[in-house]
Formats: C-alpha cells, structure tokens, sequence
C-alpha cells in the first residue's frame, strides 16, 4: 500500500485564444447616388459562424440618431433597420416584398443578401435614401463575435448626398444647335418627384411659339 507512480507526463495540449473578427471591405466606398446596393465583407479566423452581428451605418457620425443604422445577423439571415421615431428595429428578409423604411433610409428585399462561405459572410444591402437626408455622410461598419470581440467602428468610405433638382434639365440637343431639320427631338432629365414637364420651344422665352405644352415623359418630338 502506498505506492504511487508519480506525476507521469503524457501530452501537451494548447489552447489557442479565441480570434477577433475583422471587417474586409465595404463597396462601394464613395459616391452620391440616393438608390445604391452596399458589400459589406466580414470575417473571422473561427469560421464565418462565430461572426453574431455585423452593423453598417450611414451618418454624418458614429450614432444611430437621425441616420441610416442596420444591423446584421448572419446565422439568422435578417437585416434589420433602426428606426428613431419609437427606438425599433425593423427586421427584413431577403426576397422580402416590401422594403423597411425610417425617415431617412429605406432597404429593399430585392437584392438582400447574407451569404456565409468558409470564414466570410458577405451582405448585399439595397439602399434608398431620402430627400431630407442630405450632405456629406460617412459609411462605418463593425463586425462582433459570439463572444463579444468586435473589429471597432470602422470608417469606410464618404457618401455625398445632395438636393436632387426637382426639375427636368435639357440634355438633347445642346445649347447653341442650330436646326436644319423640320422636326426635332428635345429630351431632359428627370426630376425629382416629377409627374409631368411644361416644355416651351419659341423665338422668344415663355412665347411657345413653335411648342408650349405640358409633357407627360422625358422626351418631345417638336
């Protein structure tokens, strides 16, 4: 009795830490569209299912106040937009027919996507912003962990929105043409909001002389 065999050693096990994820890209990264589809591309080391969250924000600063804050999550496959006026979140699936829309913003389920390969998940966002959401913004973006680790508030890139014109601008033919045919074709730009144009062709400005008239489209064979 008594008797041992002493502390044998065995093995040697290590234990590695768990990663940190790590947000890869955002595109586009600059622009000033007011309809535009955003890539936001996130990994992490331990595999695209250890990624909980990913948020993307666009806003003038880093707070969900007045901007356009979604947030992500990949193993559930919904997208969720942050509305100010009650603090929700309203949630949208891929394919989903009506978009989600705050005061600034709205997402679309047409052209949502979450797709988890490997160690990535890659998220398509359809965004419109709206005429009150203007100037200069910032696109940030963090991407969180199943144990809370996160890459940090991102800056990735600008987005300048302006006022759109809510008038239609003559873009065909160019200022100074002079005509030789008997008929011409004048077209112009939308405007914003936009559900019909008064087009005036004369010698002389608001005579309408050759044509004065309201024009349902984009075009007018004068």
């Amino acid at each position: 009795g008594g008797l041992t065999s002493g502390w044998v050693l065995s093995g040697a096990w290590s234990v590695v830490g768990s990663s940190a994820p790590a947000l890869q890209s955002v595109t586009p990264s600059s622009g000033s569209a007011t309809t535009q589809t955003f890539t936001v591309v996130a990994s992490d080391a331990d595999g695209a299912a250890d990624i909980q969250t990913v948020l993307f924000l666009v806003n003038s600063a880093i707070t969900s106040a007045n901007g356009c804050f979604i947030s992500i999550s990949p193993g559930q496959g919904v997208a969720r937009l942050f509305r100010d006026s009650d603090q929700s979140w309203l949630s949208i699936t891929p394919g989903a027919a009506q978009p989600v829309e705050n005061t600034n913003c709205s997402l679309s389920g047409t052209g949502l996507s979450l797709t988890i390969t490997g160690s990535t998940v890659t998220t398509t966002l359809p965004l419109t912003f709206k005429v009150p959401f203007q100037g200069q913004k910032q696109l940030y973006a963090s991407v969180t962990d199943a144990v809370n680790q996160t890459s940090g508030w991102i800056q990735s890139g600008t987005w300048n929105l302006t006022t759109p014109i809510p008038y239609g601008v003559i873009s065909s033919p160019s200022v100074g043409t002079t005509f030789s045919a008997a008929s011409v074709l004048f077209s112009w730009t939308a405007g914003n909001a936009a559900l019909d144009y008064w087009l005036d062709v004369g010698t002389s400005p608001g005579q309408g002389t050759i044509f004065g008239g309201v024009v349902a489209g984009t075009s007018k064979q004068v």
